[in-house]
């Protein structure tokens, strides 16, 4: 087992980044959800995730500042690109956790994938 501090893994500027405060994404594959291609499905499931952490945050003080993703396809990197965009084009004090199960991971993915 192992034993984790509960209070904080890091500071950055005055956010506390807790296992409290962290969030972990997963769901369905691309042919689950519309397709590989930009579609209406994926583009709702982007909305829902981005505006749960832009307003979540914002109203909440932060309460859920770490975000964990797998990084597989479909949900797991929509997600990962809401949470970049939010530290990114919107300034907010989150970070983006890509728990990959291995280094080459996106070795089998299509090209049209890879390319973003």
């Amino acid at each position: 087992m192992v034993n984790i501090d509960m209070k904080v893994f890091r500071r950055h500027g005055e956010i506390a980044y807790t296992l409290s405060r962290t969030v972990a994404f997963t769901g369905h594959r691309p042919n689950r959800i519309g397709g590989y291609g930009k579609n209406p499905t994926a583009d709702a499931i982007y909305k829902h995730i981005h505006d749960f952490i832009l307003i979540g945050g914002l109203m909440n003080d932060f309460k859920y500042n770490t975000f964990i993703s797998g990084m597989a396809l479909g949900v797991d990197t929509i997600a990962a690109k809401a949470v970049l965009d939010c530290r990114d084009n919107h300034n907010l004090p989150v970070r983006l956790i890509a728990a990959l199960p291995y280094g080459a991971q996106n070795s089998r993915w299509p090209a049209e994938s890879t390319a973003e």
